[in-house]
């Protein structure tokens, strides 16, 4: 019995030795570890001479006033004409009624075309040459049934419900052959039959043409038979139609995979979760350590991923002082940040808590989350985080804030500014949520923060986060991510899957993205900002030749990329590169503020 007592000891011992030499190993090689990922502040930029006669593309979207849904759409097609850097002119349909020739292309947001005197004029503009986009079915009236051959329609019924799409077409990057059932797509449309010259580009489950296109004169007009186009889950929809709809067209693009690790590293719950322990009979701590941290950092391997972590450092509810942290869990989260970091990972900040920076009343959704008294309990709070972090981070600095739930208040954002001095990118999301609760973000640079949304979450490969990403990465070039280690140990949140089919999903989708959009490079949230300030910065301008486009960039930077939509065959000079990336569409990547595409 004594030497069994004695082994039993002596493993205690060397298991206890090996434990203090890892802990003192990571301590002292966090203490070199440092954020490399810097916001460059002194960006080489360049600029090309722009000809006396060469201006940016100009868009005309005209709106009605007496229709909430046509200033909606035309809010949101603004947004996607400004990410493509163009210049946008709106007008209110009764202020019109001859379309200058000079526009690049013309854009319609309203449904009841009645007494819209321009129409004459606007057929006369497509028909030499012109562009023309109706983003909302028209109403079946007076004007409609004379103008039904030149919009590419033989016959039109009545207004039924459009159920499901199918993208017969790449207006998504990629999307071709795609389906999507009526939980992504329900809409008001019009029950045509085409004319066989048109071409259908989305089509509804029950058959009812969603989006075509028709030659008309020298010109071209497209239709989008649905009221949808507000969303903005569809912008890719819009920017794919206006790329497919004007031929030979060039935009700039951010060009970057994004994947975000929510509540990494943070506190792990002790004990044993039943569904875990079901499946694999382990602790809590040990599937993390053993199963889920190995899967996922297998996943980044496989399908060129690089995380960004976003710590806790408590889940107590506190949101009055003191702020102090009741868990023991430095070594696993030394532990966590080390390898996360050599996988050339990224460390940012989720909170002191999970507790959102948000005064009383501000949240809608039952959370259950307590509220912030004032703004300097937020700050006191941001900085015990920044404090314990640093404590193990030595010389490591966060850059990177996601709000927990992705909610932060005004107040909360002016809290996190003055408490976090190393602060230079949020992260949130880029679509709302029932409740308006969200910190919406678009791509862009606000007093002097990075606004950097992430666009798609979870460990499903779900039609949700397909639309999401196709219609992201078609509209500005960027694919975001996020997950929580814990949505595993909660039924709802999990869906009540196990591990295995959860990893079985996150890993389809991730290698679904992999696949068709190699071209995309992986970067962690402060590489992404630096892509994000060339983008903001660039301005193109493009002249149309019979035989090329010539690009000339103001706030050029080596390396900016852009997508190119075109039937023609091309070749490039030696200023710029180019990629197939899929039918008729191509990653441009300039090398000098002034470069050509050429056409065969």
């Amino acid at each position: 019995m004594n030497v069994k007592r004695n082994i039993k000891i002596i493993i205690a011992l060397v298991l206890g030795i090996a434990v203090f030499f890892q802990v003192v190993r990571l301590n002292f090689v966090m203490n070199f570890l440092e954020n490399n990922n810097n916001i460059k502040n002194k960006n080489v930029y360049s600029s090309s001479k722009i000809p006396a006669n060469v201006e940016q593309e100009k868009f005309l979207i005209l709106f009605d006033k007496n229709e909430q849904n046509s200033s909606d759409i035309t809010q949101n097609i603004k947004e996607v004409l400004k990410y493509m850097k163009k210049r946008v002119v709106v007008q209110e349909r009764n202020d019109i009624q001859n379309v200058d020739t000079s526009y690049r292309g013309v854009v319609l947001t309203f449904e009841n075309i009645d007494g819209f005197k321009g129409i004459s004029s606007l057929m006369d503009y497509a028909k030499n040459g012109g562009y023309v986009l109706f983003a909302e079915r028209p109403i079946i009236g007076d004007v409609l049934p004379s103008i039904l051959s030149q919009i590419g329609v033989k016959n039109v019924y009545d207004i039924e419900a459009a159920e499901g799409i199918e993208l017969t077409s790449n207006v998504l990057i990629k999307g071709k052959g795609s389906n999507f059932s009526k939980k992504i797509l329900t809409d008001s449309s019009l029950k045509v039959e085409l004319k066989d010259t048109s071409q259908m580009l989305l089509v509804s489950d029950n058959k009812i043409p969603i989006l075509w296109q028709t030659n008309y004169g020298t010109g071209k007009i497209m239709m989008y038979n649905g009221t949808i186009l507000a969303k903005k889950n569809a912008r890719g929809i819009i920017a794919g139609a206006i790329g497919m709809l004007i031929p030979d067209y060039i935009y700039p693009v951010i060009d970057a995979k994004l994947t975000y690790i929510d509540d990494f590293p943070a506190p792990i719950p002790g004990g044993t979760n039943s569904t875990l322990y079901k499946e694999y009979g382990i602790s809590t701590a040990d599937f993390y350590r053993k199963v889920w941290w190995p899967d996922v950092l297998k996943i980044s391997k496989l399908y060129n991923l690089k995380y960004t972590g976003l710590i806790i450092e408590d889940y107590n509810n506190r949101t009055t002082p003191p702020f102090i942290t009741k868990t023991s869990n430095s070594n696993d989260f030394l532990l966590y940040a080390t390898e996360l970091l050599k996988n050339n990972g990224e460390l940012g900040l989720h909170g002191y808590n999970h507790q959102s920076l948000a005064p009383k009343n501000y949240i809608k959704q039952p959370l259950g989350y307590n509220s912030w008294a004032n703004e300097k309990n937020m700050e006191r709070s941001i900085e015990e985080a920044i404090r314990y972090s640093s404590s193990l981070l030595k010389n490591y600095k966060l850059r990177v804030y996601v709000p927990p739930s992705n909610i932060l208040s005004p107040l909360g954002r002016k809290a996190l500014l003055k408490a976090m001095p190393d602060l230079k990118i949020i992260s949130s999301v880029y679509n709302d949520d029932y409740y308006k609760d969200s910190y919406v973000q678009e791509f862009e640079i606000k007093d002097g923060i990075y606004e950097l949304p992430r666009l798609t979450s979870g460990y499903e490969d779900n039609e949700e986060n397909i639309w999401a990403a196709y219609n992201g990465i078609t509209s500005v070039g960027v694919f975001s991510h996020f997950i929580h280690p814990d949505d595993v140990l909660d039924i709802k949140r999990s869906g009540g899957k196990g591990w295995q089919e959860l990893s079985k999903g996150y890993s389809d989708f991730m290698k679904d993205v992999y696949k068709k959009f190699t071209w995309l490079p992986p970067v962690t949230a402060s590489e992404g900002a630096n892509l994000l300030k060339s983008y903001t910065k660039i301005e193109p301008f493009m002249k149309y030749k019979s035989n090329a486009i010539d690009v000339y960039c103001r706030n050029f930077q080596k390396g900016d990329k852009f997508i190119l939509r075109t039937n023609k065959n091309i070749y490039t000079d030696d200023n710029c590169a180019i990629e197939k990336i899929d039918t008729g569409t191509y990653l441009v990547t300039a090398n000098k503020d002034k470069f050509s595409i050429n056409f065969k």
